[in-house]
């Protein structure tokens, strides 16, 4: 490998570094809503930042505390899977062909 070669590898590699920032940034500034049973709604952002939680009126009174919390969980966890396939589709594209 020649000293050209070499530099157009950092080359390479200073862009795609800089791809992937962009697109960090554009995922963590994306918002992912997803809804468990019918009566929760999550709002979080791509930092896995929740932003609203938002419980239909009509659960409120339901004596059922701990289903309401599964719920919420539920919707919770469903954002972050989102969030997860999102970064995998939008970083696999820059990342394909690396030695790692």
């Amino acid at each position: 490998m020649n000293i050209k070669q070499i530099q157009q590898m950092m080359k390479q590699a200073q862009q795609m570094q800089g791809n992937m920032e962009k697109v960090q940034s554009e995922i963590e500034a994306k918002e992912f809503t997803a809804a468990a049973g019918g009566v929760v709604d999550v709002v979080m952002t791509g930092d896995k930042q929740i932003k609203t939680i938002n419980i239909k009126e009509e659960v409120i009174d339901v004596e059922e505390k701990e289903m309401l919390e599964d719920l919420i969980k539920a919707a919770i966890n469903q954002c972050i899977d989102e969030i997860d396939n999102y970064t995998k589709e939008k970083m696999g594209p820059l990342t394909q062909g690396l030695p790692f």
